[in-house]
């Protein structure tokens, strides 16, 4: 049995958070393979910010190093509300994190609250409504030994990347940086 908690106070806005109640028995390793699945299907997930002499770019990794976290409620120290909201609020490296990351909290014995945080860079408040469902549809599918695939996405973040950086060129970006430098003139 499964309830999401629609609101958490105080969640930064570059975080996008999803925290679900989960009451009954959990296998972790379909939780994190779900989880692998789901970075193996958005590369915008998988994708961080690396340099190399002076120069930023894009990388996209590979899921095989994502790993859930697990914690008891007796281990943290904290009421469990405090808990989330560390968990929300914790900053992501963007040179080295994957742009989701995953804890899973056991209240009692077969009694959960899984946190899921996304970084704003890689996503958008629609985001979590689609990585919530994938997620659902994935674990239901291992734990009913029917491996459930998705249709490959037909366009990725690199892509969107490629084809707005060939449109942000020329005029259009003399005209946007002109825009703004007037805005911020004198600032």
């Amino acid at each position: 049995r499964m309830w999401f908690i629609d609101k958490l106070e105080g969640s930064l806005a570059y975080h996008i958070p999803q925290v679900i109640k989960v009451s009954g028995y959990i296998n972790r390793g379909y939780l994190e393979l779900s989880l692998q699945k789901i970075l193996d299907r958005h590369e915008s997930l998988r994708t961080v910010i690396v340099e190399e002499e002076g120069l930023g770019y894009q990388y996209i990794r590979t899921s095989n190093t994502f790993r859930l976290n697990f914690v008891e409620a007796s281990e943290i120290g904290l009421s469990v509300e405090d808990f989330i909201k560390e968990e929300v609020s914790r900053p992501f490296d963007l040179s080295r994190d994957y742009m989701l990351r995953c804890t899973v909290l056991e209240v009692l014995p077969e009694e959960f609250v899984i946190i899921f945080v996304m970084h704003h860079i890689a996503s958008d408040g629609w985001s979590m409504p689609i990585l919530v469902k994938e997620f659902q549809l994935f674990y239901e599918g291992l734990v009913k030994g029917k491996e459930f695939d998705l249709p490959e996405l037909t366009i990725q973040y690199a892509d969107y990347s490629i084809w707005q950086r060939s449109y942000l060129s020329g005029d259009i970006l003399e005209e946007k940086l002109r825009y703004w430098k007037e805005k911020l003139e004198g600032i």
